[in-house]
């Protein structure tokens, strides 16, 4: 979705892929969701997935951004207080209609 490949935000090395960590007993310390422009590909569907399994595993889990959608689509914000970017507040509160936005 960035067709010029640019980018002037910091960048986060993964330590491991979806699959290794959803086919292991592995437990991470910490999970950051990003926002941006990613968050409105129609296709999140593994994202979303990925975040839901290995929450109960996760000590922290920081979403930036618009990436709190992720996390309310994901039921893992429901009854818990959470904000994110008030330019999409419209288009992201309805994702988690339980979450205490």
């Amino acid at each position: 979705m960035n067709p010029q490949n640019s980018s002037f935000y910091p960048t986060f090395n993964p330590t491991h892929t979806f699959d290794e960590i959803s086919s292991s007993n592995i437990d991470l310390d910490v999970l950051i969701v990003p926002g941006g422009p990613g968050v409105r590909n129609p296709d999140l569907a593994p994202e979303i997935e990925f975040v839901k399994k290995v929450f109960p595993r996760v000590k922290y889990l920081v979403t930036i951004c618009t990436g709190a959608s992720i996390a309310a689509r994901a039921g893992v914000l429901d009854g818990k207080r959470a904000t994110t970017n008030k330019a999409a507040w419209d288009q992201v509160t309805p994702l988690g209609p339980n979450v205490k936005w």
